[in-house]
């Protein structure tokens, strides 16, 4: 690297914060978005290196644009500095709120901010974009009582750009409070924040690289990631698309719709949504070419317009697939939403690209036949056959293709495409009833889905709306660990337990009052189980014992019903 373009030093914290410089986040950049749980561990990281006494405690490599003479334009680093201030600003709070007046001066003028003619011109050392900046100016430069920010915290919406970082101040006046209340006065609490103060300040290490304003944004990001900063797809994408405006309102216009786009991605992985999307529209990636082909795709600004319009529809129907009250369903039948949860509880990835092929190109009565045809086939192949992946993720991306290439135009065009490995009846059958399944969540999904499929032609009242799944328990009718009322049926087949535990004959569902009978007897069992609306819990009544045999008997049950369920045509 040449060094009048590239400076890469190792400092501290302290070292950072101490000099005379501002460190800004530009507007385009990510709104802060830890968790709490992230706040948690990174604090519990910083403690835990001063307990053991280490020297030096690294986190890594920080990212700066120099945009001028001590103006810094943070590209990576914004979750750990911002989370540093936060903790700086609070412990800055309790030495003025103990009177240790001097303390809480310096610290905030030297790492903090810098004073004005009065309390309301202080000025911050780091400037967060534009969404975040007065939340940030308001708690963090300035100090106000956690009972404000926990009443702002309750007036937000779920996705508010402002909501992690409330919990992150509130997190941290809480934590810090409570990690010195340990102490029994005053200035034994203040001695041992100081303590933790100094590590964070002097011991706490990264390794500051800047380069010129002169370097071009996204080269930059490809070297650094062709060097292991772990930067995300869309970081690259995100600076790509700003390479290419060239004035000011092609800057907003990438800004508005780039806001919408992380407003749409924030409860999903982005790589994740980038891969799919892009074998939705062009053919099977992997995550590393993406960008790469991005580039290649992407050069003009009518090229810019078009990628951006289609990333946020299909960011939106994305997110939806992991919120089934999304109001983008409600155009559908109402069934479709169970169908969504279904292919969300089996992990289901493989078939989105073909799930954002066919939003874009059918119809709202095929694209629910879609959905409906994924969910059979996804059980078939993928939750009962445990058949391999990469054949299913292969099959998907061409068939996704072809229906964005509007080559494919139906649900049974689509299901010809892929019906090599469509499990048949037979196969179906004999690997539900040999199945064993120990993640709870897809035993409560097949369960109910049968449930379903049993009553759905009565009069019972039963259908998709009615078995609500979270209301509803898992039981092992052979208990994970049986009491002496199982000892007799144990000794006679001591492989039972090992067996079958976890195969589908061996669970039904329950709800009401009495939703867990733990090790309890098959006859205590039983009086439950008959008096249970269920009606595949309530047929366990008819068997007499709880053996090897019954529990294949009730699979095989099981499994025609399955069969029935999960079929298509």
């Amino acid at each position: 690297m040449s060094s009048s373009k590239f400076d890469a030093s190792e400092r501290s914290l302290g070292e950072i914060l101490r000099e005379e410089s501002l460190y800004v986040v530009p507007n385009h950049q990510r709104d802060f978005s830890w968790s709490t749980e992230q706040v948690e561990e990174y604090f519990t990281d910083i403690d835990t290196a001063l307990s053991d006494k280490e020297e030096e405690y690294f986190i890594g490599l920080m990212v700066f644009i120099i945009a001028s003479n001590k103006i810094y334009e943070i590209l990576d680093g914004q979750q750990r500095l911002v989370t540093t201030s936060i903790i700086l600003s609070t412990i800055r709070n309790i030495f003025h709120k103990k009177g240790f007046d001097r303390q809480s001066i310096k610290l905030d003028d030297e790492y903090i901010s810098k004073m004005g003619f009065d309390e309301s011109q202080k000025k911050s050392k780091l400037i967060l974009n534009v969404y975040n900046r007065d939340i940030y100016d308001k708690y963090v430069i300035h100090d106000e009582d956690i009972s404000i920010l926990k009443a702002e915290l309750s007036n937000l919406k779920k996705n508010d750009k402002n909501r992690r970082l409330i919990e992150a101040i509130i997190y941290c006046k809480e934590k810090i409070n409570e990690y010195i209340s340990t102490e029994i006065d005053d200035k034994k609490q203040i001695k041992k924040l100081t303590k933790f103060l100094m590590y964070l300040l002097d011991n706490v290490k990264i390794v500051k690289f800047s380069v010129t304003s002169d370097a071009n944004a996204y080269t930059l990001f490809e070297t650094l990631n062709d060097r292991g900063l772990d930067l995300t797809i869309l970081d690259l994408i995100k600076n790509h698309l700003y390479g290419k405006a060239k004035i000011n309102d092609e800057i907003d216009y990438i800004s508005n719709k780039w806001t919408i786009l992380s407003t749409n991605l924030n409860e999903v992985n982005s790589d994740d949504f980038l891969k799919h999307y892009w074998t939705s529209r062009f053919g099977l990636v992997r995550k590393i070419h993406i960008f790469k082909h991005f580039k290649k795709k992407v050069n003009t600004w009518t090229d810019v317009k078009n990628i951006c319009g289609d990333l946020i529809g299909a960011s939106d129907l994305y997110s939806s697939l992991k919120n089934s009250d999304n109001e983008l369903w409600e155009k559908y039948n109402p069934d479709i939403i169970n169908h969504i949860k279904a292919l969300e509880i089996m992990k289901a990835k493989q078939v989105y690209p073909v799930i954002l092929s066919g939003y874009s190109a059918f119809d709202i009565n095929e694209f629910y036949k879609l959905i409906k045809m994924l969910e059979t086939f996804i059980v078939r192949y993928q939750l009962i056959g445990e058949k391999r992946t990469g054949f299913l993720e292969s099959a998907c991306s061409i068939l996704a293709f072809d229906i964005y290439d509007k080559k494919i135009m139906t649900t049974e065009g689509a299901f010809e495409k892929i019906k090599n490995l469509y499990v048949k009846d037979d196969e179906f059958k004999q690997l539900f009833i040999n199945k064993i399944e120990n993640k709870s969540d897809q035993v409560r999904f097949v369960l109910s889905s049968l449930e379903i499929e049993k009553q759905k032609n009565k009069k019972q009242g039963v259908g998709p709306e009615n078995i609500p799944l979270n209301t509803l328990t898992l039981e092992h009718i052979l208990p994970k660990k049986p009491g002496k009322d199982w000892e007799k049926i144990m000794l006679k087949d001591p492989n039972l337990l090992k067996d079958m535990l976890y195969n589908y004959g061996n669970c039904c569902l329950l709800g009401g009052i009495n939703r867990t009978l733990g090790n309890k007897s098959f006859n205590d069992k039983l009086e439950v189980f008959e008096k249970s609306d269920l009606f595949t819990t309530n047929m366990l009544k008819d068997y007499k014992e709880w053996n090897r045999d019954n529990i294949i008997n009730r699979s095989t049950y099981l499994a025609n019903l399955a069969v029935s369920r999960w079929r298509y045509p």
